[in-house]
């Protein structure tokens, strides 16, 4: 078995999908294709996938994030591990990774949101060192007009 981490490509674009589909998000690949290229035109935006003997198995995507009421963090954005690879320290290497491209970009720390709901993944953060410092909503207002 050969495994590796690597930056994330276009032509991942197609194996990324069906990861982004776990999380709820139904995205066709145009819209994915979009988005992948406006995230790797901002600066400070980073997605790393997780390959097993050639296989997409897991992505993570990091980007700083400055403010003025919060500390200047590296955010990971989304990270998803293949449900059937899932246990396996996948994520555990993606978040590792995380943090070295962190460490590597100057930022101090690495902190994300998570969704209540899943409870795997808190205690899969809260194994790693994280800590829950919060809890919110997140609101949004769509169709904008001007």
């Amino acid at each position: 078995m050969v495994a590796k981490i690597r930056n994330m490509i276009d032509a991942d674009i197609t194996s990324v999908r069906p990861l982004i589909r776990q999380l709820g998000y139904n995205l066709d690949h145009k819209t994915l294709e979009e988005r992948f290229r406006s995230v790797m035109n901002s600066p400070d935006h980073h997605v790393f996938v997780y390959e097993i003997d050639g296989q997409l198995t897991g992505f993570l995507h990091i980007y700083g994030r400055p403010a003025l009421e919060k500390p200047i963090d590296a955010i990971v954005q989304a990270i998803v591990i293949d449900e059937a690879y899932r246990h396996a320290g996948i994520g555990s290497d993606l978040m590792e990774a995380a943090e070295e491209w962190a460490t590597a970009h100057g930022y101090s720390s690495v902190a994300l949101y998570a969704n209540v709901d899943r409870e795997d993944a808190n205690t899969f953060y809260l194994h790693l060192g994280y800590c829950q410092e919060a809890t919110s909503h997140f609101l949004r207002k769509e169709s904008l007009e001007k």
